[in-house]
């Protein structure tokens, strides 16, 4: 495929001048999940066409652990030496909270956040998990997505506090190198949860925040993006922002289009560039749609039985998920904005653009 321009006096009205929105010390990341044949390497290599520094790797504690001291490493020890060989980065979780889901092995979840038991547990399969990716550079480390969505009272907010200041500790000695944060969603960062997000970002290196347009209950898919940007920006004006898993449905029955997707690459790249000082990353979710069967599923895992969003899961990538994938408008948008300020792919497998 041929180097895409699209719409060059959309281009070059970036917010006034292309110096402003060149790459610079900013980051650029993608979960690239496979299409229907399972191939992580070229998922890996399809999201490199975009010159992304890094991908999102998440791990959940239950099934490294599975059962008490006994630890299986098998998905990291296939996904690190990929990561090393593209030298590819990480936004790595290591998941105790999974948006609402309790991701602690069985035997732990009856007990408190910060039970000793837990903290200690906690600390030996983060260690384990991080022997393996020792020479994988990590852009995050997290112990959960969207911890806001399974804490609800002060209790809760409380034991994670200290389940985060001993995960950060523990973390800290392991991977002196790695930023340190918890991610949140971006309503409970900003308004649902903010007084309690920030005592947590208190004991952080760096802000984690998801960025899914339409997902949670009530949200809209037209929110104005720089204003979202502009207000994660006031949060914690001494540390950087990583704005993560941003996603955006293409089906209409999850309220979007192919074309709308693609507008939402080009407003968060706008966004992006105008709060340059203060995100330092930013990172799309996900490369390719979901089956509608794994679709159903996640919707069902997070307590939500509606078609609308198991049609929006089913539609977020930017690639099909049948066969070998094929790129939709927002994969070759997601290209052209990258190369437009300077994140050349390595282009490792010769893939034409």
């Amino acid at each position: 495929m041929l180097r895409i321009i699209l719409f060059l006096a959309l281009l070059t009205a970036s917010g006034g001048a292309l110096a402003a929105s060149q790459k610079g010390e900013r980051l650029l990341g993608l979960d690239a999940n496979p299409s229907e044949t399972g191939d992580v390497a070229a998922a890996l290599s399809q999201a490199q066409r975009a010159g992304v520094d890094f991908v999102e790797v998440s791990l959940y504690w239950d099934e490294i652990e599975a059962s008490p001291g006994r630890f299986s490493q098998r998905r990291l020890r296939e996904i690190a030496p990929m990561l090393r060989m593209r030298n590819l980065g990480a936004a790595l979780t290591l998941a105790v909270i999974d948006g609402p889901a309790d991701r602690r092995p069985h035997d732990l979840r009856g007990k408190t956040l910060d039970d000793p038991l837990v903290t200690r547990r906690y600390a030996a399969a983060l260690a384990r998990v991080l022997r393996e990716m020792d020479d994988v550079r990590l852009i995050a480390l997290s112990p959960g997505h969207d911890i806001d969505l399974f804490l609800k009272n002060a209790a809760d907010w409380q034991a994670f506090e200290t389940l985060f200041s001993s995960f950060a500790q523990e973390a800290r000695q392991l991977r002196p190198d790695a930023p340190i944060g918890a991610k949140a969603t971006f309503a409970g960062a900003t308004s649902e949860a903010r007084a309690e997000i920030a005592r947590v970002n208190a004991l952080s290196d760096v802000i984690l925040v998801s960025y899914a347009q339409g997902l949670a209950p009530g949200s809209l898919l037209t929110a104005d993006a720089a204003s979202d940007f502009a207000l994660l920006s006031g949060l914690a004006p001494l540390k950087p922002i990583h704005v993560l898993d941003a996603s955006f449905p293409s089906a209409l029955g999850a309220g979007g289009s192919e074309g709308a997707q693609a507008r939402f690459v080009k407003a968060l790249f706008l966004a992006f560039d105008q709060q340059q000082g203060r995100i330092r990353a930013l990172q799309f979710s996900s490369l390719t749609d979901l089956s509608p069967t794994a679709a159903g599923d996640l919707a069902s895992y997070l307590g939500r039985h509606d078609e609308g969003l198991a049609a929006y899961f089913s539609s977020m990538g930017f690639r099909r998920f049948s066969g070998l994938g094929k790129d939709k408008l927002a994969m070759r948008w997601l290209i052209n904005e990258a190369l437009t300020r300077g994140w050349v792919p390595p282009n490792p497998e010769g893939l034409k653009r």
